[in-house]
């Protein structure tokens, strides 16, 4: 089952949804398959019809997906009262995770928010224990062009500031008001910008390849 901080297991719903994703993605990946064995034998007609199947898979795979990205970012960050400040993207895959962030860097514009608070997670429930969520939103936040601090407030978040001299805002639910400046009490944090992006694993889970942080 996918784990996160602060729940031992995802609700049922959660769980049922993305292994009902995992087994939409499996037919599609056989329905494109044949639909490419039909083609090369000739059947033009039967490997349109099976190309056809392939992708209601794809479309149904990407609304359970989609179902319960939505159900673990409320639950990770609505249902703790999370300030705008902050968000946990622990529990989603890559792409997922960017999508939440780019609506929350708009809303802090909206609201005027100096600085957000990103936690990423340090990669402990990643297959191979490296992280992937990380450096996708570094690369997400390079594209930007906005000012981050790596490993702040702590080795799993990206603290991003939209303002010259903004500070990183307190951790842990508190107001935004609360903001504290930047220390080095956390371990490797440092300060970037635009100046180069990195490579990164890029497989999307709409491809059946599924990252968690």
């Amino acid at each position: 089952m996918v784990k996160n901080n602060f729940y031992d297991e995802f609700p049922p719903e959660i769980d049922n949804l993305r292994d009902q994703a995992q087994e939409l993605a499996k037919k599609r990946g056989d329905c494109f398959e044949r639909s490419q064995q039909a083609f090369k034998s000739g059947d033009k007609a039967k490997a349109k019809e099976l190309s056809d199947e392939g992708k209601k898979y794809d479309q149904e795979m990407i609304e359970c997906n989609k179902k319960a990205a939505n159900l673990i970012f409320k639950l990770n960050n609505s249902d703790k009262n999370l300030p705008v400040h902050e968000i946990d993207l622990h529990g989603l895959f890559v792409e997922e995770s960017k999508g939440f962030v780019e609506e929350r860097i708009k809303l802090c514009k909206q609201k005027n928010i100096d600085a957000l608070i990103v936690i990423v997670g340090r990669g402990n429930h990643s297959i191979d224990k490296i992280p992937k969520i990380k450096p996708a939103i570094e690369e997400l936040v390079n594209t930007h062009g906005i000012e981050y601090k790596m490993n702040e407030p702590n080795p799993g978040c990206i603290s991003l500031l939209f303002k010259k001299g903004a500070q990183i805002p307190a951790y842990g639910n508190k107001p935004a008001e609360s903001s504290a400046p930047a220390t080095d009490a956390a371990p490797a944090a440092t300060s970037r910008s635009i100046s180069g992006s990195r490579d990164i694993n890029k497989k999307s889970h709409s491809k059946g390849n599924c990252i968690i942080c």
